[in-house]
């Protein structure tokens, strides 16, 4: 395995995941999304400002193709000047020769490229109202099943990432709903914590029935999570059958799904679940979901209300890819909180967990705001390989602001990274060159005028 790499988890699994790529074939699948969380005020910088945000999906996918954008005049940025992470994506994707495909799974902006349309709404704004319907929950998780099933023929590794900005609060709401202790990292350098904690205590509390009492996840003092400085109590923790949903080894079939089972979607959740209540407890800051012993048809309700009432599209949809593409290929999630909500979300539906690896950057898995690693670990059987892209030592302030806390993954940066350096053998110092070598291109594009771009 690479000496760039790092394992967090199961290092057999991680090492033998690396081991059997080598000189195999490639293909990165971006997914992107919205959800209309990102506009609340404060709560992400995944654009050059609110009116932007819905640009950031299509604006990534268009950059990764053209080197340029079509939606917008440049490319997506930080209020700051501070680049997309897909830069690193497509730098790692060109460094390698690895094709990829764009998915659109409720992107409120249309990308001006070939693409596949999935036909999903984008997610309204947890803190008021469920994200989707329980219908389009299984919607997309049956799509995605369709394109796991067509794609994984195409590669011996299937690359999955995702562009949505406010991703990580829907993913950190999903993960609490699911019963798992997550705190998650952020596009700013101060991680606006509490302000995530407000909301996913309002998305929370209605999911369980309607009182904001119901839900003990208020834990927040100076808007700062302070769960860093109290621990999680493992003795309180009752997730360590890691799959507390079902069989991880399933075939894809779609009649798992609610809608198959019973002949149509049913009715709401289970009434009011408390951090308190059921099989022992949960973590502080959590739902405690139905009982491992519990009702499959239960479970299986609980595990799409959660992901109906607390996140986004692109989570079922990218579970329904990995439920189906694990069965006959590797999958490759990249990306951070986000892929672990998926992982959450999958393991109740059924994927390969032996074909399986997340792959991020180390500013994610060392931030210290979040638990990157352990979440993973708690979640599935499945490793996290890390890889540091060194941007540290770049010779440009806006790729290093990488390392001081900005962005720190996105469109499948860590991944396709991870990738990269499996297919050809490229190093960090070969990233980091091809990244300052792109970084320089596009200030001497934006440098240059030109028209604007056709909008029709």
């Amino acid at each position: 395995m690479d000496a760039d790499l790092q394992i967090y988890g199961n290092a057999r699994k991680g090492e033998d995941f690396a081991d059997s790529l080598d000189s195999s074939t490639f293909l990165f699948s971006m997914v992107m999304s919205y959800t209309a969380t990102c506009e609340i005020p404060g709560i992400t910088i995944a654009g050059a400002g609110p009116d932007y945000f819905k640009f950031t999906p299509p604006a990534d996918a268009e950059y990764l193709h053209y080197g340029h954008c079509r939606t917008i005049d440049g490319i997506p940025v930080t209020p700051d000047g501070k680049p997309t992470p897909a830069l690193l994506t497509k730098v790692a994707l060109e460094s390698s020769s690895i094709p990829h495909l764009v998915v659109n799974a409720g992107g409120l902006v249309t990308p001006r490229l070939p693409f596949i349309e999935t036909g999903l709404p984008s997610g309204n704004n947890i803190r008021m109202q469920d994200a989707m319907t329980m219908q389009t929950v299984a919607n997309a998780v049956d799509y995605g099943r369709i394109l796991g099933r067509s794609l994984a023929p195409l590669a011996d590794c299937l690359i999955i990432g995702e562009s949505i900005p406010a991703g990580t609060t829907t993913a950190m709401a999903v993960l609490r709903g699911l019963g798992f202790h997550a705190r998650v990292s952020s596009s700013m350098p101060r991680n606006p914590a509490g302000l995530k904690e407000d909301v996913i205590y309002a998305a929370l509390s209605r999911m369980t029935g309607g009182s904001p009492d119901d839900y003990n996840g208020r834990d927040n003092d100076d808007g700062q999570n302070n769960d860093r400085s109290r621990g999680l109590n493992d003795a309180r923790h009752r997730h360590n059958n890691k799959h507390a949903y079902g069989n991880r080894h399933n075939s894809g079939d779609a009649t798992d799904m609610p809608g198959h089972q019973t002949g149509g979607v049913p009715h709401v959740l289970l009434g009011r679940r408390t951090a308190g209540g059921g099989g022992g407890g949960a973590p502080s800051g959590t739902v405690a979901p139905p009982d491992p012993g519990a009702d499959p048809a239960v479970r299986q309700q609980h595990l799409y209300r959660t992901v109906a009432g607390a996140g986004d599209p692109m989570i079922p949809l990218v579970a329904g890819m990995l439920s189906s593409a694990s069965v006959s290929t590797r999958v490759m999630l990249a990306g951070g909180t986000q892929m672990a909500a998926v992982l959450a979300f999958a393991s109740g539906i059924g994927f390969d967990d032996s074909n399986v690896a997340v792959g991020t950057t180390s500013y994610v898995a060392g931030d210290r705001d979040a638990n990157f690693a352990e979440l993973v670990s708690r979640v599935a059987d499945v490793p996290a390989l890390v890889v540091d892209p060194g941007l540290e030592n770049s010779k440009h302030a806006g790729l290093r602001a990488f390392a001081e806390g900005y962005a720190k993954e996105g469109a499948g940066a860590g991944g396709c990274i991870i990738s990269s350096m499996i297919k050809s053998g490229i190093g960090r110092a070969g990233i980091l060159r091809a990244a300052d070598a792109e970084y320089e291109r596009l200030l001497a594009r934006l440098s240059t005028p030109r028209p604007l771009p056709d909008r029709d």
